[in-house]
């Protein structure tokens, strides 16, 4: 290949990997298309407000601690999250309520806590990350005692 033809193919192949570059900032914020991306989760306003469901350990005094993932499925938080969201969807949070409470009572470490409430709050995002981190509301589906 002549000089002049390797110049021509670079200036060629650069103009198209610039385009490409290029293209996600020509269309609407919400267009996603693989491999050029224009990560629409992050270019479009997110609510104010989230409703979290999740499984609370309280304590006869009132202090609470959200139970982690292993003691409600496994390590994987997404699939703890399923996990809460399958039992509130099929009616089943006590049940959830009452399996989550037999593994919390085999750990020493929950000894402080008597009772779990499976809930679903509803939390400020911006206030919560400010230090505000009592939710707008709380809908209790289910309470059970931890049973030792």
């Amino acid at each position: 290949m002549s000089s002049r033809a390797a110049a021509v193919y670079a200036y060629v192949a650069s103009a198209i990997v610039l385009g490409v570059v290029a293209a996600p900032a020509l269309r609407a914020p919400t267009y996603d298309s693989f491999p050029a991306s224009s990560y629409p989760m992050f270019a479009r306003d997110r609510a104010r407000e989230a409703t979290i469901s999740h499984v609370v350990a309280i304590s006869d005094d009132g202090r609470h601690r959200p139970i982690p993932p292993p003691l409600i499925a496994n390590d994987e938080v997404l699939q703890a999250a399923a996990t809460i969201h399958a039992a509130l969807r099929r009616k089943q949070a006590m049940k959830l309520c009452r399996d989550v409470a037999e593994r919390v009572a085999e750990h020493p470490k929950w000894a402080e806590f008597t009772w779990l409430e499976v809930s679903r709050d509803r939390y400020d995002v911006i206030t919560y990350f400010e230090g505000e981190t009592k939710p707008l509301s709380r809908d209790t589906r289910a309470r059970c005692r931890i049973q030792r």
